[in-house]
């Protein structure tokens, strides 16, 4: 990330703090689209990082999604966990789609979903 982005600080503090790192050691890809499983990533390390138990999420559930199994390996906890919360939901036809784009639509939604899920937490 060049240092004089606008987002720069932002980065550099969610990837000091573990939220965020880049799609490999050596390259971020700021200017690159995002998929539904780095967001529910971003989501997961974000609330692992405030210190929520999301243990319980990740255990026992029953995922019908056609796809299931394009998940990522290093998403599957954080897609998991954002389904058990209903952060991230399927799609029409019965996929998850964990290595499509987002939209932005798709990404306020998560980000409202996450928000009441945190509230009730308090």
């Amino acid at each position: 990330v060049e240092s004089n982005a606008w987002y720069a600080e932002s980065v550099k503090w969610a990837s000091k703090n573990g939220i965020i790192n880049g799609i490999t050691d050596a390259e971020f890809a700021p200017e690159v689209n995002i998929t539904r499983e780095q967001v529910a990533t971003i989501l997961f390390r974000y609330a692992s990082y405030k210190g929520y138990d999301l243990s319980t999420k990740l255990k026992g559930e029953n995922y019908q999604f056609k796809d299931f199994e394009n998940i990522s390996d290093y998403a599957m906890d954080a897609v998991k966990c954002m389904l058990s919360e209903g952060v991230l939901q399927g799609k029409e036809s019965g996929i998850i789609a964990p290595t499509d784009d987002t939209t932005r639509a798709e990404v306020a939604t998560m980000l409202m979903r996450f928000i009441e899920v945190e509230k009730e937490r308090l």
